[in-house]
């Protein structure tokens, strides 16, 4: 006699939603880990600031919104 399989025995409609949060907050810290990394590179390899590291050259043109 097999057991029959249910995973609702495992909890994971309780511990799906933890789920997607986690890898959310995984997913972000991936992205800022990787602008953090653009950002040093910048300000050490090629003596940037951070202004114009992230605002650039667009400092004083006007916006566009379409």
């Amino acid at each position: 006699m097999q057991k029959e399989f249910h995973l609702s025995k495992f909890g994971f409609s309780r511990l799906f939603p933890h789920v997607i949060v986690l890898s959310l907050v995984v997913f972000a810290a991936l992205i800022l880990a990787w602008v953090s990394w653009l950002a040093w590179t910048d300000l050490t390899e090629w003596s940037k600031d951070l202004g114009s590291i992230f605002f650039g050259s667009r400092v004083g043109e006007p916006i566009s919104l379409g």
